[in-house]
């Protein structure tokens, strides 16, 4: 079984499951279909299951600042510091001196916080 390397190989490969499942929803189950079709969705399941098994997990009941709410996730969805900058539509400087402590985010950002870092708007203005 191959390994999957990186974020962008595991996304592949979760696009190739979701084309079979899809199949076998429209089509009304497994047994539609191929022998090789089976053999890869039971491939590219543990390939993900490999994956996802070596991402940490970091528990958000310990969160007691912004900053750590802003790592855990990065954390949880395997994101580098440029990843999320990227991801939160800032700059790699701003993003490190938010999570430094240096600056608040902005609304925009907050807002990006909350939509694709997925940190609830409580912890986002509870935790400034």
């Amino acid at each position: 079984m191959k390994k999957i390397q990186s974020k962008a190989e595991y996304q592949s490969v979760m696009n190739q499951i979701e084309t079979l499942l899809k199949k076998t929803t429209e089509k009304g189950g497994f047994n539609f279909l191929s022998n090789e079709e089976n053999k890869l969705l039971t491939e590219y399941s543990l390939m993900a299951e490999s994956y996802e098994d070596g991402i940490p997990v970091m528990p958000l009941q310990n969160v007691t600042t912004l900053k750590e709410a802003i790592r855990v996730q990065m954390g949880i969805m395997n994101y580098s510091q440029k990843e999320a900058a990227n991801i939160l539509d800032v700059t790699p400087a701003y993003l490190s001196e938010i999570l430094n402590g240096k600056k608040q985010p902005s609304l925009k950002t907050a807002a990006k916080l909350y939509y694709q870092l997925h940190i609830s708007a409580e912890l986002i203005f509870a935790l400034n």
